[in-house]
């Protein structure tokens, strides 16, 4: 059901143009082995990786939640769906909008995508026409729904900050029990085979791990969340006739369970975040105005312009190990919550792939003009840029992602490409600041990263630990 530890995996570089003899199985670029200190695994780069490279591309969580629901944003893969006028901005037909008025042709602006699926229940959720996304609804939301009002009352009760692990927990058992239900009608397997959540390791319970909450709040806390779901899926499985009994459900939703899901996801679970399509509509609409010395654009507060976010936990992005001199990124380039691993500079084969766990000031110690190759316009962006165009409008100076593919491809038949950084294992060149948190010391470093309950014993915070020492 997931990655196996031991595979190898294909960089995916943009536009690479093999070599005579080369084949796409001579372009793996990481491994997942254990770690030098034999506590864990780690990514380890099997050829060397150039600044800007991806590492991963658009890889699906295996579960998600959106801190800000939107129905006009798939319940899934967080993707905008419908129309740019109709579902993003919400405005009626009567109100002048730049590039939104007199076009009979594309009176709703931009189509995002014109089929898409709503739950005909409780009608909050909505799923673009992506093959995976329907999968989720045939196997996990109908499980439950429409008997999850009281887990949505559970996570009205819980502070803002706790919502989402307790969301993704609820997802996470659904997951383990559509794969038994789907199972149960070919062979009957024990309900441990499913325990997916295993494969990530051994991690403490929840309450086991640190932040502000006491032991005994996040105990009392988890235990009314087991009650809660086991009541809800209890009741769906009787109303639905879900081939699934009371026992396993109670058996699966145990506090041990869903105390070690909690803490798994306490550890590994990623946000992401993009700008919604109404917002990068009013901003740059708004610029132009303001250069035309015009009245800004204000619409309604019900009209959600805010940026998308959200969780999720990814089954070979979260293996990434963290380094307070990290040297790669994790970015969301498509739109939606799948997330991609960026070098952000030069790594040699050998060496450790590292994220940082807590926020960072910069992109990386190397050349930022590579980094940033692989970024390109989102949809909205790119149609508002071209509507400048057509009226006349200076648009952006940004070069075509044509041109930068072909400037791209000159770079690798040239055999040149910047030097972003020096590649020994430490990642940092003599006499260059390393690229750690800006602002942040190492005691605030190790605060932060109290809620993965571990101390991070890399060698920037070795060294910077040994003045403190002595």
């Amino acid at each position: 059901m997931f990655p196996l530890l031991s595979r190898t995996y294909k960089l995916k570089r943009k536009n690479h143009k093999r070599k005579r003899g080369e084949t796409r199985s001579d372009l793996t670029t990481f491994e997942i082995r254990p770690t030098k200190d034999k506590n864990g695994v780690g990514m380890f780069a099997i050829s060397n990786i150039a600044c800007g490279d991806i590492i991963i591309s658009n890889e699906e969580p295996i579960v998600q939640c959106s801190s800000r629901p939107n129905r006009a944003i798939c319940s899934f893969c967080a993707t905008p769906i419908g129309t740019l006028r109709k579902d993003h901005l919400m405005v009626p037909y009567d109100l002048s909008l730049p590039f939104l008025d007199g076009d009979d042709d594309d009176p709703n602006g931009l189509v995002f995508t014109t089929s898409h699926v709503k739950c005909h229940q409780c009608k909050d959720t909505v799923w673009c026409s992506d093959l995976s996304c329907q999968t989720c609804k045939e196997q996990q939301h109908t499980i439950i729904c429409p008997f999850s009002k009281p887990l949505k009352d559970f996570y009205d009760s819980c502070s803002k900050d706790t919502v989402p692990i307790f969301q993704l927990a609820t997802k996470a058992v659904l997951v383990a029990l559509s794969h038994f239900i789907s199972a149960s009608r070919e062979e009957h397997l024990p309900i441990d085979q499913f325990y997916w959540w295993r494969d990530y390791g051994s991690h403490p319970l929840w309450w086991e791990v640190g932040g502000s909450d006491s032991k005994c709040d996040k105990k009392d806390k988890a235990t009314r969340f087991v009650s809660v779901l086991q009541n809800a899926l209890i009741q769906s499985a009787v109303s639905k006739k879900i081939n699934v009994s009371e026992s396993i459900v109670c058996e699966i939703c145990s506090i041990n369970h869903v105390g070690s899901i909690l803490g798994m996801l306490q550890c590994n679970v990623m946000q992401y975040e993009y700008p919604s399509p109404a917002g990068q509509f009013l901003e740059q609409i708004n610029e132009m105005l303001e250069d035309l010395e015009e009245q800004k654009i204000v619409l309604d507060e019900h009209v959600d312009c805010g940026s998308i976010i959200g969780s999720g936990l990814y089954p070979l992005l979260s293996l990434a190990n963290h380094n307070c001199n990290p040297n790669a990124s994790i970015e969301f380039l498509s739109e939606s919550n799948r997330g991609s691993m960026v070098a952000t500079r030069n790594i040699s084969e050998g060496e450790e792939i590292c994220i940082t766990y807590v926020c960072n000031g910069g992109i990386g110690s190397g050349d930022s003009t590579e980094y940033f190759r692989q970024f390109h316009p989102t949809r909205t962006w790119k149609w508002l840029n071209d509507k400048l165009l057509q009226e006349g409008g200076d648009g952006d100076e940004q070069e075509d992602s044509e041109d930068e593919d072909e400037a791209d491809q000159d770079a690798n038949d040239g055999g040149e490409r910047h030097s972003c950084d020096s590649s020994n294992n430490e990642g940092v060149k003599e006499d260059e600041e390393p690229n750690n948190l800006e602002g942040s010391t190492v005691t605030e470093r190790a605060k932060a990263l109290i809620e993965y309950g571990f101390q991070c014993k890399c060698a920037l915070c070795l060294e910077q630990l040994l003045p403190q020492s002595s």
